[in-house]
């Protein structure tokens, strides 16, 4: 089931930058979620009638409704949704708190401020980035499909290449499963097997060469001899679809 979310804002531009930093970021947990964007809170009010917004952002200053009173509406509803407000000014914190507001965005927005109060809504909600787990070494381990670059077969096993933290070198996993059983427990279309030995996070490939998908790290992964053209196709409308849903590919 999508995680719904709602943006009430009255400026376009403001309401366009916070709905695509989201869908970026959303984007980058695997987490399914529907964006429902507004233009005043009395447009969000009649919306509600027929639909609950487990997260809404909600600009403070606005027309007729403000902010102020949607989030009234909305807690009168139902008590656990989070309620984020959008504001150029923090003069009304303290009344945004009073209705259960669990943070504040300061606008202009940045990425580190978006993604932080995304991060504190999800955590709230318990809504958790999309993860596998897998045993190696003995033991479970937890890895994040976003940290994951390929995996490649080795007779009965697999090597998972993934990167924990961010500019971190990319680490080697080695787990007992077949490939095909390893693609279809991750189950996301960002994944595809580009050769009979080798599985690709499109997330994580910048080109295609010749006959190989050329990763954001320099490492060359095979394609299946023939399919070089069949994939560049896909690859292409891949990061076409990322774009238009305002997902940057760095």
């Amino acid at each position: 089931m999508s995680l719904k979310i709602a943006v009430c804002e009255d400026e376009t531009s403001e309401r366009d930058a916070l709905r695509n930093m989201l869908e970026t970021e959303i984007g980058l947990r695997r987490i399914e979620a529907e964006i429902s964007t507004f233009a005043s809170g009395e447009d969000m009010l009649i919306a509600m009638r027929d639909e609950i917004y487990p997260i809404s952002f909600l600009d403070i200053y606005m027309g007729t409704v403000t902010g102020i009173e949607v989030a009234k509406e909305i807690r009168s509803r139902d008590e656990n949704a989070v309620i984020v407000f959008t504001t150029i000014s923090r003069e009304h914190m303290a009344e945004g708190y009073d209705v259960g507001a669990v943070h504040y965005l300061v606008k202009p927005y940045s990425k580190e401020s978006v993604r932080i109060a995304l991060d504190r809504c999800l955590r709230v909600t318990g809504t958790r980035e999309r993860f596998i787990e897998v045993m190696a070494g003995g033991e479970k381990r937890k890895l994040f499909l976003s940290k994951i670059l390929w995996a490649e077969s080795l007779d009965k096993k697999c090597v998972i290449c993934f990167q924990a933290e961010e500019k971190s070198p990319p680490e080697h996993l080695r787990v007992y499963m077949r490939l095909d059983e390893l693609l279809s427990i991750i189950d996301d279309p960002s994944f595809i097997r580009s050769h009979r030995s080798f599985i690709v996070n499109l997330d994580h490939a910048a080109s295609i060469k010749s006959h190989d998908f050329v990763m954001k790290d320099g490492s060359l992964i095979p394609i299946r001899r023939g399919y070089a053209p069949h994939f560049k196709e896909l690859f292409e409308k891949y990061c076409f679809d990322k774009q238009r849903r305002g997902h940057k590919l760095v």
